[in-house]
């Protein structure tokens, strides 16, 4: 047994003792913490429940595997559920993750691809790293050809139920979160989506579906399966070269070219709404990365293991809520949140009024210029993404309701697709893009 793997399975009981035990520290601190709040008048913040939150996510890290995919999914959803000491803590496990020694790698892959391991040159440092899986570049001897091995971690599969369900009971003996029904159908469908993660067949479909879709659209490039490399713990995909957003090259580009990219990440979102009633829920930037072109670029999509696919109502709602929330008409709006399982009809005014707000503020990039303060236009009208401190006013939203005693849970995909969507207005701004939103969504509209 590798070393990775026995970390990952070793003692369900232990990792879970372990991880409860810095979970009831942490959450002896939020009630210490709450005790002070009562005591002393507008204390905002809690050193004590900090460190002990760092404490419970330096445990996460060293358990690996799940409960740090756990951990980084509890994170991407965090304002609404979480004290925002625990959110940020957790926003560390992004990056949080050690590879697999080669030696251990190639015993993996030499049993995954059995005779056809010598078809391949692998190269031996892995060109990405995740919670779950990690990729290696290699070369098709025969052929030339660069294709890239995603490789799920021995031993994640089978301990994802004990794993998960640790982290849901020690929220649960924390209280970090409001206990109700709907906490228990929102960790399952955070579960749900965690096993989906680890269906590499459904991954495979999904990304020739979305190849499908785009069908041949310049725009974007979806990698090719090389099926013949593939099983049910092992991807293999076409190798595309590309820059992250984040790098100087990209920030180097013309104004317009900026922009350009934008542009298709923003109608990308509304293809998938609209359109395909597919999303990939994943916001990471590792799931992108961009072609330079002479004198155009690429959008390479590479991830959909997290991939929403919850039919036609539930898309059907979220068109109809975007639309509300670009127009800010409050009644449909209302209407849509219901449907979407974010308010009921006997939700109290000031939970309705904060999710209202909330979608009416995350959508305002959307709106006519003249809607829009002055100061987040520049001199052609067009809206400054990276100037709008957008991100940061919808979170401060989303973390105020939590002391709104009427709030509930939002519905898990909701969640999921709003982070999805401040991932791209990140993106954007990361790109100092200049543009507005209205035509390219109205275009989706008609």
């Amino acid at each position: 047994m590798t070393r990775k793997s026995s970390t990952i399975q070793h003692s369900s009981l232990l990792r879970s003792l372990h991880v409860s035990f810095a979970g009831a520290r942490a959450g002896g601190a939020m009630m210490a913490d709450k005790a002070l709040n009562r005591i002393i008048p507008g204390r905002s913040s809690n050193p004590l429940l900090a460190r002990e939150a760092q404490k419970l996510v330096a445990k996460l890290g060293q358990m690996k595997g799940t409960y740090v995919k756990a951990g980084q999914m509890l994170a991407l959803v965090g304002e609404y559920v979480l004290p925002p000491e625990l959110t940020e803590a957790l926003h560390t496990l992004e990056s949080a993750t050690t590879p697999l020694p080669w030696s251990e790698v190639e015993a993996v892959l030499r049993t995954r691809l059995g005779e056809q391991y010598g078809e391949l040159d692998i190269e031996k440092e892995p060109i990405g790293v995740a919670s779950l899986a990690q990729v290696h570049r290699a070369t098709i001897r025969q052929s030339g050809e660069q294709i890239c091995l995603k490789l799920l971690y021995p031993g994640v599969r089978e301990s994802i139920e004990s794993d998960f369900n640790a982290v849901t009971r020690m929220l649960k003996l924390t209280r970090w979160v409001k206990l109700s029904r709907g906490f228990d159908d929102w960790m399952q469908q955070l579960r749900q989506q965690l096993l989906h993660e680890v269906d590499y067949p459904r991954e495979i479909r999904m990304t020739e579906r979305a190849a499908q879709l785009l069908g041949g659209d310049a725009r974007y490039r979806v990698p090719r399966i090389y099926h013949q490399y593939c099983s049910d713990s092992l991807i293999a995909m076409e190798y595309l070269e590309g820059l992250a957003v984040t790098d100087p090259q990209i920030a180097a580009l013309s104004q317009e070219r900026r922009n350009s990219l934008a542009q298709n990440m923003l109608d990308l979102f509304f293809q998938e709404v609209y359109q395909w009633q597919l999303l990939q829920s994943d916001p990471n930037f590792g799931n992108y990365r961009i072609a330079i072109g002479a004198h155009s670029d690429q959008l390479i999509l590479l991830d959909f293991g997290s991939v929403l696919d919850v039919g036609q109502g539930f898309f059907q709602a979220l068109g109809d809520t975007i639309t509300a929330a670009q127009c800010a008409d409050v009644p449909l709006l209302t209407d849509g949140l219901i449907r979407l399982g974010c308010l009921t009809e006997s939700s109290s005014e000031e939970a309705t009024s904060t999710f209202v707000n909330f979608c009416i503020e995350i959508m305002e990039p959307m709106r006519a210029p003249e809607e829009l303060p002055e100061h987040l236009l520049n001199s052609e009208g067009h809206y400054c993404w990276s100037e709008s401190k957008l991100m940061k006013r919808a979170a401060l939203i989303a973390a105020n309701s939590m002391g709104n005693r009427d709030f509930d849970l939002p519905s898990e995909q909701f969640a999921l697709v709003t982070r999805k969507l401040l991932g791209i207005f990140t993106f954007i701004s990361l790109l100092q893009a200049e543009f507005n939103g209205a035509p390219i969504l109205e275009k989706h509209l008609r």
